[in-house]
């Protein structure tokens, strides 16, 4: 999110994200992009709104401009 609000659309050309974790369910939950209320407590709400979607009452899902970064 940092080097897209830095280079904007530019930013997709940059860089993939690439994440590990031991946590099987975790990295299920991080290919799919959804992510807890929790996740967020250090996240200004301009960037959460900007950047994920509420998927219910405690779920966001990430939104394609990030997601499509990730690699595969």
């Amino acid at each position: 999110m940092e080097l897209a609000e830095k280079y904007d659309a530019t930013s997709q050309n940059l860089f993939s994200i690439t994440g590990i974790d031991v946590d099987s369910e975790a990295i299920c939950r991080a290919k799919n992009g959804i992510f807890g209320r929790r996740s967020f407590r250090n996240l200004e709400d301009s960037l959460k709104k900007r950047y994920f979607e509420k998927v219910d009452k405690n779920n966001y899902r990430l939104r394609r401009v990030i997601k499509d970064q990730r690699s595969r």
